[in-house]
């Protein structure tokens, strides 16, 4: 899993690389803004927990990968 985790990691800053950002009408500024944010904080749960479970911390871990899993689930409880 690490290595396709470390794979999907560098896609979006590659997106977001200066001079490629996706443009998005006015209208729907906020929405892209909070869209934004949430990836980039499951995104950086991601690094944490790669850097961790690299240390030897995966059970320390644990409650970061929950909420990783918590954040990307659909709401309704259906599986992803």
């Amino acid at each position: 899993a690490q290595p396709i985790l470390r794979e999907l990691l560098r896609l979006y800053p590659a997106l977001m690389s200066a001079g490629t950002s996706p443009k998005v009408r006015s209208r729907y500024q906020r929405s892209a803004d909070l869209g934004h944010g949430w990836f980039m904080r499951c995104q950086r749960r991601v690094e944490a927990l790669l850097l961790l479970d690299e240390a030897g911390y995966a059970v320390e871990a644990a409650p970061i990968r929950r909420s990783i899993i918590e954040q990307t689930s659909p709401c309704d409880g259906s599986p992803a």
